[in-house]
């Protein structure tokens, strides 16, 4: 039930030969160690290519450790669209800080 849940949450990516699969922290390699093996047998047998392998990895942990503030979320939107600025002034909109 977890891998699926780890499956579910961390789509592996396919580049073939080999399926990359994120795990959120070390904590899950455990369990990922035990149930690899039957998940790469029945991805070989479903998709008839025999030289899949799983490369495990472990997702990089967000800076942040805790809530941010609306200034702080909104210079994060701003680095990923300028543009939001140019919205905020034509709307007249202020941001608590």
């Amino acid at each position: 039930m977890s891998l699926y849940s780890l499956v579910k949450r961390n789509k592996p990516s396919n580049t073939d030969p080999q399926i990359l699969f994120l795990l959120d922290h070390e904590s899950q390699l455990p369990e990922y160690n035990d149930l690899a093996p039957l998940l790469i047998n029945h991805l070989r047998q479903t998709i008839g290519n025999g030289t899949l392998t799983l490369v495990q990895d472990i997702r990089q942990q967000s800076e942040t450790a805790g809530p941010i503030s609306a200034h702080d979320k909104f210079q994060i939107m701003l680095k990923k669209n300028p543009l939001i600025q140019e919205l905020c002034d034509g709307l007249n909109l202020k941001i608590k800080s």
